[in-house]
C-alpha cells in the first residue's frame, strides 16, 4: 500500500496541484477506502492543525528572516568581496569565491533556495562579467546553494529534530564536517574545469584590502558563532537562537551598516511570511498524511519490505537514500521529509541507525534532490537568474552534483564523519 500511496501522490501532483493539497487528497482517499467513516476522516483532519503546534518550528521563520534581511541589507556583496580576497587568486577564482561565499552565507540562513536567490544574483553577474559561461556560473551557484541547509543553522535539521525527537544542537554540529566537505568537493571540480577552460584568476589582494573587507564582513561571520555558541552554552534554545540572530541581523544592517531601507525591510518581512507559510502548509498537510500512514500501518509494511532485503545498517541507509533521490526528482525537501521520516523511523530504530547520523545522510540526499529535474527548486531559481532553460542548467550541473555524492557516501558508510564533532563537544548518546 505504501507504493500505491506514493504513486497516487505523484499522479495527483502531475495534475498541477500543490504538494500540500495533494497530501490531503491522498490521505482522505486512502482513509475512506480503508474505512468509509466520516468521523474517522474528521478525526484525522484535526492532525492538520495539531501538526503545527510545536515550539521548535518557531525557529523556521527566524532563520529565514536572517538570510533575507542580510540580503536586503547588502550583506551578500560584502561576503562576496571577502571570499574574493580569500580564494580569488586561484585559477577560476570567481568559481572558488562562489563556493566559499556560499559556505559563509550558510551560517546565516538554513535555506538553499534563499541562498541561491540572494547570493546567486551577485555571483552569477560577477562571473558572467569576467567571461565565465552562464551555464557554468548557474550550475555552480545551484550546487553551492545546497551547502546552506547542511552547515548550521539549518531549517531541515530543525524539522528533522522535531519529527524524530533528536537534539537540534547535535544535528547542527553534525552538519559542520559534511558541509565543509561539500564545499571542498565543489572547489575540486571548479579547479578541474577552470584549468581545462583556462578561466582567469585575480591577483593577490593587498593586506589593507584584506583587512578592509574582513572588517566589512565581520559582523556577518559572527552570526553563526552567536547561534551555535549560544545553543551549546545553554544561553538559549534553537528557537531563541533564531530570534536572537534575527534581531542581531536587523540591528547590523539597519544601524551599523545603515544599508537597509524601509522598502527592503518590508520585502524581507513579506518574503519571510510567504516562505514560512509555504513550509508550514506542507508541514500541516503532512501531519494528516503521517497520521494516515500510522493508521494504515504503512510503516510496518515498509519495515518488512526493507528488512526482507537486508538488515545491515549501511545497506538499509543506501536503499533509503535511493528512494529519497528518486523522490527528489518530483518533490521538494520539506515534503519528502514530512512524508518519509514517520515511515522510515521504525526501520532506523530496528536496525540501530543513529538518528543524528541519519539526519545528515537524509539532508544531504534531499539537497542533491534540489538539483535533479524536473522539479529541482535550485535549478528553477538559478535558471530564472541566468535566463537559461532548466534543461540547460540541469545538464551543466551534473559534474557538480556528482561531487556532492562524495560527502553523501562518506556519511552513509562512515558515521564518524558526521558524529565526530557532536560526540566530542556534547558526548555520545
Amino acid at each position: 500500500m505504501v507504493w500505491a500511496m506514493l504513486l497516487s501522490l505523484g499522479l495527483i501532483m502531475m495534475l498541477g496541484l500543490p504538494i500540500a493539497l495533494a497530501l490531503i487528497i491522498v490521505s482522505s482517499i486512502f482513509i475512506l477506502i480503508h474505512n468509509p467513516n466520516m468521523n474517522l476522516l474528521i478525526s484525522g483532519a484535526a492532525r492538520i492543525y495539531e501538526g503545527l503546534l510545536s515550539y521548535p518550528l518557531l525557529a523556521i521563520p527566524f532563520f529565514i528572516f536572517v538570510g533575507l534581511v542580510m540580503n536586503e541589507g547588502g550583506m551578500s556583496e560584502r561576503l562576496f568581496r571577502f571570499a574574493k580576497n580569500m580564494v580569488g587568486h586561484l585559477q577560476g577564482g570567481l568559481g572558488h569565491v562562489n563556493v566559499v561565499a556560499s559556505m559563509i552565507f550558510a551560517g546565516m540562513t538554513g535555506s538553499a533556495v534563499a541562498e541561491a536567490a540572494g547570493l546567486g544574483v551577485v555571483q552569477i553577474k560577477a562571473m558572467k562579467d569576467e567571461g565565465y559561461s552562464a551555464e557554468f556560473a548557474g550550475a555552480l551557484t545551484a550546487a553551492s546553494s545546497t551547502i546552506g541547509p547542511v552547515i548550521p543553522p539549518s531549517i531541515p535539521f530543525v524539522i528533522y529534530a522535531w519529527l524524530t525527537g533528536t537534539s537540534v544542537a547535535k544535528l547542527f554540529l553534525a552538519g559542520v564536517i559534511p558541509g565543509v566537505t561539500m564545499g571542498l568537493s565543489l572547489m575540486l571540480m571548479v579547479a578541474i574545469i577552470s584549468k581545462k577552460r583556462n578561466y582567469p584568476r585575480h591577483p593577490l589582494p593587498s593586506r589593507r584590502e584584506v583587512f578592509g573587507n574582513l572588517k566589512d564582513a565581520a559582523f556577518a561571520i559572527i552570526c553563526p558563532v552567536l547561534i551555535i555558541g549560544g545553543i551549546l552554552t545553554g544561553v538559549f534554545t534553537p528557537t531563541e537562537a533564531g530570534a536572537t540572530a534575527s534581531l542581531y541581523a536587523f540591528v547590523i544592517v539597519a544601524f551599523v551598516y545603515r544599508s537597509l531601507t524601509l522598502k527592503g525591510l518590508i520585502k524581507a518581512l513579506s518574503d519571510t511570511v510567504y516562505l514560512t507559510s509555504k513550509i508550514m502548509f506542507v508541514i500541516a498537510a503532512a501531519g494528516f498524511f503521517s497520521w494516515t500512514t500510522n493508521y494504515l500501518h504503512i510503516s510496518d509494511q515498509l519495515l518488512g519490505d526493507l528488512l526482507y532485503l537486508s538488515e545491515k545498517p549501511y545497506i538499509v541507509s543506501s536503499m533509503i537514500v535511493i528512494i529519497l533521490l528518486i523522490l527528489g526528482c518530483f518533490l521538494d525537501g520539506t515534503a519528502i521529509m514530512m512524508i518519509t521520516i514517520p515511515m522510515f523511523l521504525p526501520v532506523l530504530n530496528k536496525v540501530g541507525i543513529d538518528l543524528i547520523h541519519f539526519g545528515v545522510v537524509f539532508t544531504l540526499s534531499i539537497m542533491i534532490g534540489l538539483l535533479t529535474p524536473p522539479f529541482g527548486l535550485s535549478l528553477f531559481t538559478v535558471s530564472t537568474i541566468t535566463g537559461l532553460s532548466v534543461g540547460q542548467t540541469a545538464k551543466s550541473v551534473v559534474p557538480f552534483m556528482m561531487m556532492l555524492f562524495i560527502p553523501l557516501i562518506l556519511a552513509i558508510f562512515w558515521p564518524t564523519f558526521s558524529l565526530f564533532i557532536p560526540n566530542l563537544l556534547m558526548g555520545a548518546d
